[in-house]
């Protein structure tokens, strides 16, 4: 007799069902599967699933869990883990690495060499900038940072909603906005920039028809930046070490480029050399 997940099977049974087969070869990947010498059989051949074998002569045997450690077991594929879930009104309160934005300003420096302009010409916006930790690095590049969030984080920047009211326009734009307003940011920040948008997005969000058909053939980014480090950010807090699942890249707008198709650049391992003391609180 074979025992499986608990349940035994009655040998010679023949060919399963085409339902219980599959139902079968899933249990099979999971199941600790264990081979019993009692016949819990009636004499009908009907199955039940004992607890133990103690009705049938033999010592009580517990049935082995289907997933060990209780319940079932997390899926952390990289696919999973990339979809977070936000309520409706969460601030989505994802601090960004300081480095990550040294690495989009750098590359942006790089560009502007070949203009003969400077990024120390440009003043930049930062509407979601949270507790201030893209403002420092903006600061270091451009002439001066424009910045405010929705919501008071305790670090003396202004209160704006950054959606709706009048706005002055603005050399650049460049921010980490909320995950479910990110289309919305973008077609803001396009409206109201002169030179150019960033957005620091999941990499995730190049995909989807309605984004496709609704922002991107209308507006596609000029570059996409991808990372080859992840960019760690922890809700609530912004900390040097962890880990995550999600990848994370630069969609950019250059607006004194419009028209070309987008073009991928991958920012090289640079974290190391793009930390500085007091990026981390």
């Amino acid at each position: 007799m074979m025992w499986l997940a608990g349940y035994p099977i009655a040998p010679g049974c023949g060919k399963f069902s085409g339902k219980f087969s599959g139902e079968f070869s899933r249990i099979m990947s999971f199941a600790h599967i264990a081979l019993k010498t009692s016949n819990p059989l009636g004499a009908r051949g009907h199955v039940a699933p004992p607890a133990s074998l103690s009705d049938f002569g033999g010592a009580p045997v517990p049935r082995p869990p289907l997933f060990p450690g209780g319940g079932m077991s997390q899926n952390r594929s990289s696919a999973v883990m990339q979809r977070r879930s936000e309520p409706h009104n969460s601030l989505d309160d994802f601090p960004t690495p300081p480095w990550a934005t040294r690495a989009l300003c750098e590359w942006i420096a790089e560009r502007a060499k070949i203009f003969d302009e400077s990024p120390s010409c440009f003043v930049v916006r930062e509407p979601a900038a949270n507790r201030g930790h893209m403002v420092r690095p903006l600061m270091e590049y451009f002439h001066a940072v424009e910045a405010s969030d929705v919501h008071d984080y305790g670090v003396h920047l202004p209160v704006r909603d950054y959606l709706f009211g009048p706005l002055d326009q603005t050399a650049w734009t460049i921010t980490n906005p909320p995950f479910r307003l990110a289309q919305q940011f973008i077609e803001r920040a396009l409206d109201t920039s002169h030179r150019g948008v960033a957005m620091l997005v999941r990499t995730s969000f190049l995909e989807g028809v309605t984004r496709h058909r609704e922002l991107f053939t209308l507006s596609p980014p000029t570059d996409i930046l991808q990372f080859t480090e992840r960019v760690v950010m922890h809700r609530g807090k912004l900390v040097a070490k962890g880990s995550s699942a999600t990848s994370y890249c630069w969609l950019v707008w250059d607006l004194s480029r419009g028209g070309e198709h987008p073009r991928l650049h991958w920012i090289a391992p640079c974290r190391r050399g793009l930390e500085r003391p007091g990026d981390y609180p």
